[in-house]
């Protein structure tokens, strides 16, 4: 998946604003002394909501003091009413002293009416509770409004703060809000229950998620709630959910001898799955923050953070203060190639990831045409095939294809047909002549081609038969067999651009095997490098052949190709190289090493080590690079595979395992992709070859595609007919003299779209071991095309929405005003008066 195309785009683009630059070149600013944040003064405090574990019409709502112990006083309501339609409520107006916890409380009564997010009506059982505990703001004889939900997961932050010696404290109630809100990604407490919909803000949607799942729980009798009453059931979920959570964690512990965890995300999963979430465009990414968070899988800590204890506007003034400290050092105005340390750091991640993927690929492909070409020349000589020439890797060249025919005209960009390695037998060692007997089979002419445009055209409207061109950038190499037994085959390889044509072609695919001729354009040919006198610089090598499925390669290749086949990343490699196919399935196990060298000379600029364990798997294809149909001849092309890697520059190490797993065809059998891509591993820097290695970033990287089964390759990518895109990173980032970073973020998109369409994310900052803020971020473009930026920080209270058409934002401390942020200047205004510049210059 290509991340810089998704880094170029608007909506990244508004993310990045939104998050980074709030606390970048802030200029401009005051004092906190033109009035205090807060009043110790009395006031009324008017508290609204829903209550939904799904939907409860009819149950009693009240509010209580907490004591100064950190007790329920129950002794008498503050506030009473009963929840109306929708599960909404709204208590009267209530005298509160400043900073006085409050416990609000949804009871179910004998005429509680519920509706199930997936059961429908249901029974609750009487007297089941679910609770919120908040210190809301008073602000003098003015009445506060403050909206609390009251859901399963607010009730998980009071269980936790009770489950302290201090109980409900005022600390203890910041910490366990703030606790719940780092898992979930969201405020439970203040983000707002609304029925599902396209148009809701990621935090509204992630929401709806997690109340269903907390449904499906109870639907699967999970979590050992197996009472044959759903009702029942579901107050059990919702108890076992509450025994798993602490306050200094946010992972979710077993109860008794069930994984809660594992639970919990299977019901998400299930959840995001569903018919009425895929009609609402919901994605795991919505919910990327809690998953990740669930298990700890992307930032390696559990721990949660400690709530901020500052005035708001101070609050609000040091994170920004905090903010720009930390990213003015780690990240570089604009987006460009600087000196911040991250963007240094980043720089090399970015130069090795992209590094190790080039000899990655092309020892793989330049091992899969030698090895076809050995095994072409042996079958032939022992009889077994009387065919001079073979194709494999069908689908695994990305490039172009283009089909020029009356009425019906097509251009695909990506993978394609045309098989990625193929050989012929020769009689003489220019690989001019084709080889008609086993006499005068002496010589194995392969292509391993890495780029390729297809052009397909019909010559009549009404027939098949038409002429096929291929411009590629290949690897071609000269295979010579051994004299003698036990001696190797040698080749000799160049690096070209190649446009060949058939003509005469008579098959409704139109491939080179159904074509009456074909031309080399040596006119058209480019080779890469040159010689003096324009020929190709060659390269030579040997590939010993201990078995029929073990070969030992050494010597030297051409360079590795750019993406678009037009010039080489490199001069030239050397390889030492080990593999075994197995002779039973389509599997080849690899270990060695491969040098790349950026010119003639032998210093060595990078080298990548294949570790034991490395593994390729094949994949059945018809010879058209389609799925194959029962008892049609089968090929084999790339399915999957395992690569235990290592690459290093003088500078940069990037070590790791990538995965690549789960082959899919897509609906009319055209074209397969892996589902899912994951590569975990260390980056690590140093000055100079002298000097030792830190590590600078440590993390996974995962990609996904969902529904593509269900999409038709064969068809142009459209809302109709599209699958889901999916891609994450997590991870801790270090960088000297600065704080550490742990991350996560993720985006998601249908495939026929530019740019993603939800975006999460969570940035937690530590210094010296403690951590300082969670900043969490979510994006989306709801049906309307409106973006919606959610900013907030979990240990403050603070967050701030930016709507796309909308001129200002506003900056809230739980749920009340502090500042407001001007669109079109940049400004954050705040209460008191004080003001601070917010262009970033992005």
């Amino acid at each position: 998946m290509n991340t810089s195309i998704w880094h170029r785009t608007p909506i990244w683009r508004a993310v990045c604003t939104t998050a980074l630059a709030i606390g970048l070149s802030a200029c401009g600013g005051g004092n906190d002394s033109k009035s205090p944040d807060t009043t110790t003064q009395p006031g009324k405090v008017s508290l609204t909501g829903v209550v939904s574990k799904g939907v409860m019409v009819g149950a009693d709502v009240k509010a209580y003091a907490v004591k100064a112990d950190g007790s329920v006083d129950r002794s008498t309501a503050l506030a009473s009413v009963l929840s109306t339609a929708g599960g909404a409520y709204t208590l009267p107006a209530f005298e509160l002293a400043s900073g006085t916890p409050v416990v609000v409380e949804v009871s179910v009564n004998a005429s509680t009416t519920h509706v199930d997010e997936l059961q429908g009506n249901t029974t609750l059982p009487t007297g089941m509770t679910l609770r919120a505990a908040v210190v809301p703001n008073v602000v003098g004889n003015q009445i506060t409004p403050r909206r609390v939900s009251l859901t399963p997961f607010t009730e998980m932050a009071v269980k936790a703060a009770e489950k302290s010696s201090a109980k409900l404290s005022t600390t203890n109630i910041a910490q366990a809000n703030s606790t719940m809100q780092q898992l979930l990604g969201f405020d439970p407490v203040g983000t707002e229950i609304k029925p599902l919909a396209t148009n809701l803000s990621v935090e509204e949607q992630a929401y709806q998620v997690v109340l269903t799942a907390t449904s499906q729980l109870a639907r699967d009798e999970a979590l050992g709630c197996s009472d044959t009453q759903a009702g029942a059931r579901i107050q059990c979920v919702v108890e076992r959910l509450t025994e798993s959570t602490r306050l200094d964690t946010v992972e979710l512990t077993d109860v008794g001898n069930v994984d809660v965890t594992a639970a919990f995300r299977a019901a998400v999963t299930t959840t995001v799955g569903s018919t009425p979430f895929k009609e609402a465009e919901v994605t795991l990414t919505t919910v990327d923050t809690l998953l990740n968070k669930l298990d700890c899988a992307l930032t390696d800590t559990c721990a949660a953070v400690a709530p901020s204890t500052v005035a708001p506007i101070a609050a609000a003034k040091a994170m920004f203060a905090g903010l720009r400290t930390d990213m003015s050092g780690l990240f570089t105005r604009g987006g460009v190639a600087g000196t911040g340390e991250l963007n240094l750091q980043a720089q090399k991640f970015q130069a090795a990831a992209r590094a190790v993927q080039q000899p990655v690929n092309l020892a793989s492909r330049d091992l899969q045409a030698l090895q076809l070409g050995i095994r072409l020349y042996q079958d032939y000589h022992a009889g077994t095939t009387t065919s001079n020439s073979r194709n494999a890797g069908v689908g695994d060249v990305i490039g172009i294809e283009t089909l020029e025919a009356p009425g019906r005209p097509s251009t695909w960009h990506g993978t394609t047909s045309y098989p990625a390695v193929g050989c012929t037998l020769y009689e003489d060692d220019k690989t001019s002549i084709p080889a008609t007997s086993k006499a005068t089979a002496r010589f194995v002419g392969c292509r391993a081609t890495y780029w390729v445009h297809v052009t397909r055209t019909f010559n009549q409207p009404a027939g098949p038969a038409g002429t096929m061109k291929a411009e590629e950038a290949r690897h071609g190499f000269t295979l010579t067999p051994p004299a003698a037994d036990g001696e190797p085959f040698t080749y000799a390889a160049s690096a070209s651009r190649r446009t060949r044509v058939w003509t005469g072609c008579t098959d409704v695919f139109l491939t080179a095997t159904s074509c009456q001729s074909l031309e080399d354009v040596k006119a058209l040919r480019v080779n890469f490098p040159t010689n003096a006198d324009n020929t190709a610089t060659g390269f030579q090598g040997s590939v010993q052949v201990a078995t029929v499925n073990a070969l030992t390669l050494a010597g030297e290749l051409p360079g590795a190709f750019t993406e678009d086949g037009t010039s080489l990343l490199n001069h030239h490699h050397r390889w030492d190289i080990q593999a075994v196919a197995s002779s039973v399935q389509p599997v080849l196990d690899i270990v060695g090493q491969v040098d790349v060298f950026n010119d003639a000379s032998q210093v060595v600029a990078g080298t990548l080590l294949l570790e034991p364990g490395t593994r390729l798997n094949g994949l059945a294809v018809s010879a058209t690079g389609s799925k194959p149909t029962t008892g049609q001849d089968a090929k084999v092309g790339l399915g999957s595979g395992n690569l235990n890697v290592s690459w290093a520059t003088p500078t940069a190490r990037l070590s790791g395992n990538l995965t690549g797993s789960t082959p899919v065809w897509d609906r009319s059998g055209t074209r397969h992709v892996v589902q899912n891509t994951l590569f975990s591993g260390v980056l690590s820097s140093r000055s100079d070859a002298s000097a030792s290695w830190t590590e600078v970033i440590t993390g996974k990287f995962e990609a996904n595609a969902s529904g593509y089964a269900d999409h038709d390759a064969s068809q142009p990518l459209t809302a109709a007919n599209t699958y889901q895109q999916t891609m994450a990173f997590g991870g801790l980032v270090q960088a000297s003299a600065r704080p550490t970073l742990r991350l996560v973020l993720t985006g998601s998109k249908p495939a026929h779209l530019r740019e993603p369409t939800v975006i999460t994310g969570s940035v937690r900052t530590e210094q010296a071991g403690v951590a300082r803020q969670v900043l969490q971020i979510s994006a989306a473009r709801g049906s309307d095309q409106r973006l919606r930026v959610t900013l907030s920080e979990a240990t403050s209270g603070l967050s701030m929405r930016v709507v796309t058409g909308e001129g200002q934002s506003q900056l809230l401390h739980d749920q009340s005003l502090i500042g407001t942020l001007d669109h079109a200047n940049g400004r954050m205004t705040y209460v008191n008066g004080d003001f601070e510049s917010l262009d970033i210059g992005l």
